[in-house]
């Protein structure tokens, strides 16, 4: 990517954080070995849009560890795609 000068990732989701479960739970698992893939590959000042509008993250999902986990991984715009109900 950075090879291209590309610097941005967006990721269009309508619930970011059920990336790769099977069930109704996030797997953090899965999405933190996402985010640590897509940050390898980007430049110093590449930039991770993660469930920022227009894709979203269900309020239900919204835990302090998933929190942290978007923080460790600098998201771009962190949650400013919350969505309002389940």
């Amino acid at each position: 990517m950075a090879a291209h000068g590309l610097r941005d990732v967006r990721f269009i989701t309508p619930t970011a954080l059920s990336y790769g479960t099977q069930g109704p739970e996030p797997a953090l698992d899965a999405v933190e070995e996402l985010l640590a893939g897509v940050k390898e590959e980007l430049p110093p000042n590449g930039r991770v849009f993660f469930g920022s509008f227009p894709s979203e993250i269900r309020p239900k999902h919204v835990t302090p560890e998933a929190m942290r986990l978007l923080k460790r991984y600098r998201v771009a715009g962190r949650c400013s795609g919350l969505r309002a109900g389940g």
